[in-house]
């Protein structure tokens, strides 16, 4: 009897200590520290770093970073969060933007839409065409402009002013 109570307690802690370890913020701060702990680079600790803009979808925060100066090479790590109570939000993952060249990125599929990243200040709007035909656009705001479009396009381009794509 005493041997299983023990090797039930032997599995029981591991478990109970390991469900424990998620990380977790209440604030952008926090969210701050996470970024630096999970994003992919190599002096992620002590460079730039900022938050351009959050997406709410559901109980699911998209947290979007820069990292970066303007005398360095940016980069853009979207970090997604789940709400777990009020203000209180789990690290969920990493996302991996899809770079378009020209200070351009895009995270397709999240939450059934597409999250866009416009750091280029040739870029005026965003010319989406959906799955019937019918255009939309979307006027670019200040730099970096973060914007997600609620459904999966069947294409879009990058305008310039005279709302020619940008190659």
């Amino acid at each position: 009897m005493k041997k299983k109570m023990f090797i039930a307690f032997m599995i029981i802690i591991p478990i109970l200590l390991l469900s424990g370890c998620k990380k977790t913020a209440s604030d952008s701060e926090d969210m701050m520290k996470i970024a630096r702990e999970e994003i992919p680079i190599a002096d992620a600790e002590t460079i730039d770093m900022q938050i351009i803009g959050t997406i709410d979808k559901d109980e699911n925060r998209l947290v979007c970073f820069m990292t970066g100066n303007e005398y360095q090479a940016q980069t853009f790590f979207p970090i997604e969060f789940k709400r777990i109570s009020r203000g209180k939000y789990e690290f969920v993952k990493v996302h991996k933007m899809l770079g378009r060249g020209m200070d351009i990125h895009v995270e397709p599929f999240w939450k059934d839409g597409y999250v866009f990243i416009v750091n280029n200040d040739k870029c005026k709007s965003i010319q989406i065409t959906l799955t019937d035909g019918e255009l939309q656009l979307v006027e670019v705001g200040k730099l970096p402009f973060l914007f997600y479009f609620e459904e999966i396009p069947k294409e879009y381009d990058f305008l310039d002013a005279d709302d020619n794509p940008l190659n």
